[in-house]
């Protein structure tokens, strides 16, 4: 659909967030099957520089952000990675 536009404005986009995490009450151990929980989340995707993402990401305590590029519109992610660093 070329000259259509977005039904929403890139910064009010809703994102959802999937992660798997021990069922409550019941304990992560090697007996007990590990069954997946889905937990959704939504919120704004901003908006950001690829810097900006990863000094937000550094800064806070969510292992990753999803944001939109400031310069393409594309959704991205920046993450926290396992050794401290942002990706």
């Amino acid at each position: 659909m070329a000259g259509a536009e977005a039904p929403y404005a890139p910064d009010q986009a809703a994102a959802v967030a999937e992660a798997a995490v021990t069922p409550p009450g019941r304990a992560a151990d090697e007996t007990t099957p590990q069954v997946p929980r889905v937990v959704r989340v939504r919120y704004a995707v901003r908006t950001l520089t690829p810097q900006e993402a990863a000094t937000r990401v550094a800064a806070g305590t969510d292992p990753f952000l999803l944001f939109r590029h400031h310069a393409t519109g594309r959704v991205a992610v920046a993450l926290r990675r396992g050794d401290g660093a942002s990706g």
